[in-house]
């Protein structure tokens, strides 16, 4: 089945736990938020709830960056969604030595062109012990591969240089020694020990980076916004709450705007759910708001392949 795609379920939708397989809660009653769309679902419902962007006089953008990033857009008033499907690149899947994040994972990445020295920062444990990376998350991958284009180890498309190729550049050069082969003779940048980053990880990565901004600068389109009309930008999701906002502009996962407009809301699917247990209002005016939304099919959108092939491209918005 193609697109256009239909919802499961319009509305609320309550079962019981017996419904679902649940022995010792088989009567307890389970509330299905309402959805948005085929594939802008109860989450991106629940985030829209939490952040009550129908009540701002703004343009407000938010992206819940996941799997599957819903994407909302508030034009004064005005309300717009579409989804991407981003795929678990950022959630450490498919990647060679990716990680979700706990402790011992790289979720930061430093390099430094006087020495070549990487530094990295781990997920501490609990324990404070001496530490050794095993393996790297999403928001170490944003901030690796912005620092490998800012260095020009990397080309914007997204090819990592030979260590030969690396000696020819200025800002590389310090990095050469870092750029090796693997038995099959595809391209790695070697992190620490046997941790790498291989060419393939960097495909990965930038696909999933291109749908979502993709889909971030089509909404904007439909709904006639620029970048610079941009006055609130919410970054939901758990792996959104730990990336740096300057790497994710460099390498163009975020639109290039002023910090100050960026706040990071962490869990606002999730809390939204629980304003849904507290407040018998609130299912009432999420569904009363989700009415109005004009959802945006990008599968239908004419540009959409060339803004998606475009926004491989590892460089800030243009």
């Amino acid at each position: 089945m193609g697109a256009p795609f239909s919802a499961a379920y319009e509305g609320c939708y309550t079962l019981l736990g017996k419904d679902v397989g649940w022995k010792d809660w088989n009567t307890l009653a389970i509330t299905v938020l309402p959805g948005i769309a085929a594939h802008v679902g109860a989450d991106a419902a629940a985030m829209l709830g939490n952040l009550r962007m129908w009540d701002a006089d703004k343009i407000q953008l938010a992206v819940d960056l996941g799997t599957n990033a819903e994407i909302l857009l508030n034009n004064r008033g005005t309300l717009y969604a579409c989804s991407t499907a981003a795929g678990p690149a950022f959630e450490g899947r498919g990647i060679s030595h990716g990680r979700r994040a706990r402790a011992g994972v790289i979720n930061a990445v430093k390099l430094f062109r006087g020495a070549g020295n990487i530094e990295l920062t781990l997920v501490p444990a609990r324990e404070q012990n001496d530490q050794k990376p095993i393996g790297i998350c999403g928001s170490g991958l944003v901030d690796l591969l912005a620092a490998l284009r800012r260095h020009q180890v990397m080309t914007s498309d997204g090819c990592l240089l030979s260590g030969e190729e690396a000696m020819q550049i200025n800002s590389a050069r310090p990095f050469a020694d870092c750029l090796t082969t693997d038995v099959k003779g595809e391209r790695q940048f070697v992190l620490y020990d046997d941790i790498v980053l291989t060419q393939q990880d960097i495909r990965s990565v930038q696909l999933a980076k291109a749908a979502i901004q993709s889909g971030m600068m089509l909404l904007l389109e439909q709904a006639v916004v620029s970048v610079e009309d941009i006055q609130e930008l919410y970054v939901a999701g758990v792996f959104g709450g730990f990336v740096n906002p300057g790497s994710a502009k460099q390498m163009g996962l975020l639109p290039s705007i002023d910090d100050k407009k960026i706040i990071f809301v962490g869990n606002a699917a999730g809390k939204g759910a629980g304003e849904a247990l507290c407040d018998p209002k609130f299912i009432d005016m999420l569904q009363e708001h989700i009415a109005d939304i004009h959802h945006i099919e990008l599968a239908e959108q004419a540009k959409f392949t060339q803004v998606y092939m475009d926004s491989m491209e590892i460089a800030p918005w243009r």
